[in-house]
């Protein structure tokens, strides 16, 4: 019975804690990006899992249906790769090709000494096309 009482909190914790989610803002009121150009949006990406001993993946979000609560078992998707994909995938919905101030970076946390719960960022701001 105490084995359940530990297991369940952490098969929570591993469920809620990693997702794909694309989060925009298009309130610019008249805003130029470089003095010329036209921001459309913002975009921010973020894609989280959990990985055994850092290199074995046990379960992360699913870059291809991002804020779907969708994941991925045992397939590591935490890459700067599939978040630019999303990007790409949103700038095609939009009508885009032209991005500005495009940045991403990765990190990884050690959580209970063998797991550790990794996330890659990426940010940019949508361009009008002319």
């Amino acid at each position: 019975m105490k084995f359940i009482s530990y297991i369940l909190p952490l098969i929570a914790l591993l469920l809620t804690g990693c997702c794909c989610t694309m989060r925009t803002a298009t309130n610019f009121e008249d805003i130029l990006v470089d003095g010329r150009q036209e921001p459309l949006c913002t975009i921010e990406i973020e894609n989280t899992g959990w990985f055994f001993f850092y290199s074995i993946p046990l379960i992360c979000g699913n870059p291809q249906y991002p804020n779907e609560n969708n994941y991925r078992l045992f397939h590591d998707t935490i890459t700067i790769e599939n978040n630019i994909n999303v990007l790409k995938n949103e700038m095609e919905r939009r009508g885009t090709t032209r991005v500005a101030s495009l940045t991403s970076r990765t990190k990884s946390e050690p959580y209970f000494l063998v797991l550790y719960r990794r996330e890659c960022h990426t940010s940019a701001v949508l361009l009008k096309d002319k």
